[in-house]
């Protein structure tokens, strides 16, 4: 998503002749309004859903079966999702979490992603042995710890609340950076969760359908903004 930031800052649309502002994502209300995905932004009117943005990996199922109406147009990033276990946990691959909990965003119930949490972490526990559904137990972080996501995993850790959490960035960052936790496994660096993209960039398909030269400039900009990103990683 950094290359969404780039273009924004460094007036890559705006070069492309485009006049874009940055929303935040609504992603609580669209869950608890049953949105069939997360691209939705609070104006004077309500929710609105945004003209263009990212879109998960895992709603594809959804946008093939007309749920979504945005066309994927480009690539986004790479893994960002970290399965994380306290430093001192004894648990040291996804074999080891039979039987064990495992906490996860509370935006992952909702109609427009999969019920068991992010694929990869269904993948890496197939790929141990396990069943997804039956041999390991899920609790959501509540929505009000979401700002305060260090506190709430050291003490989630240090209570026993969970054994493990799935967290994306920043939150791996900070919670490595503070020695709070550590990776158990990783979309982010491990492969082949680390060649596949986690997230996608898409358009209204009404602007692609209706203008399509608008939808072009978008593109540009963005492309012209990954390319940016890329050459300057700091």
């Amino acid at each position: 998503m950094l290359a969404l930031h780039a273009a924004l800052v460094k007036g890559l649309f705006a070069e492309e002749g485009l006049s874009v502002q940055g929303m935040t994502t609504q992603v609580r209300s669209a869950v608890e309004q049953d949105k069939t995905h997360p691209l939705w932004v609070k104006t004077d009117t309500g929710l609105t859903e945004a003209d263009f943005g990212y879109l998960e990996m895992d709603l594809l199922p959804n946008m093939t079966a007309g749920k979504i109406d945005y066309y994927i147009v480009d690539g986004m990033n790479f893994g960002c999702q970290e399965v994380m276990v306290a430093p001192d946990s004894p648990l040291q691959s996804a074999a080891d979490l039979k039987g064990k909990t495992i906490e996860m965003n509370p935006a992952w119930v909702s109609p427009y992603r999969p019920a068991d949490g992010p694929s990869f972490v269904g993948q890496e526990l197939k790929t141990a042995g396990l069943d997804p559904a039956k041999d390991v137990s899920r609790v959501l972080t509540p929505w009000d710890a979401l700002p305060r996501l260090t506190d709430y995993v050291a003490e989630g850790f240090r209570t026993g609340k969970f054994d493990a959490i799935i967290v994306a960035e920043p939150a791996p960052l900070m919670l490595r950076e503070k020695k709070l936790a550590r990776p158990l496994f990783t979309q982010t660096y491990q492969a082949p969760y680390n060649q596949e993209y986690c997230c996608l960039f898409g358009i209204k398909r009404a602007i692609v359908d209706s203008q399509p030269d608008k939808a072009a400039r978008i593109v540009r900009a963005y492309r012209h903004a990954k390319q940016w990103v890329a050459q300057n990683p700091t």
